[in-house]
């Protein structure tokens, strides 16, 4: 039991620092992804955005511009792996149109192997190559 308390009060501080590191370099404008460069740092990733316990997600960006919920993969029977949307570059921004109408846009800032995306919100996460999170 005092495992997991300590294991999940370490993963809210490094998120919080994460965040706070996202805040400090989007400030001063370090590492800013700009251009194509957003493409070709997204495309064929899957972005990881940790939680307490997990991913709060795991989105798989396709080089063709199909935005998925990697979920537990395409081959599990209860949380298969679902298209959320699209993605794609929008000047310097990446912008995320999910179905059901949602959209937004955010800077995107690539920071000692993390990745950062602020807009109206903040979220810092890692990349994996191609589907799912470690």
């Amino acid at each position: 039991m005092n495992r997991i308390l300590v294991t999940a009060g370490l993963s809210v501080f490094c998120l919080a620092q994460a965040q706070a590191n996202c805040a400090t370099v989007s400030q001063t404008n370090q590492n800013r992804v700009n251009d194509q460069a957003i493409e070709t740092l997204l495309a064929g990733r899957t972005v990881c955005v940790p939680s307490t316990g997990g991913w709060a997600a795991q989105e798989i960006h396709a080089a063709n511009g199909t935005l998925s919920d990697y979920k537990k993969g395409p081959n599990d029977r209860v949380d298969p792996t679902t298209v959320l949307g699209s993605w794609g570059r929008s000047g310097n921004t990446v912008v995320y149109n999910y179905s059901g109408g949602s959209s937004f846009s955010y800077d995107v800032y690539h920071n000692n192997g993390a990745i950062c995306f602020v807009g109206a919100t903040t979220v810092e996460g890692t990349l994996q190559q191609g589907p799912g999170c470690q």
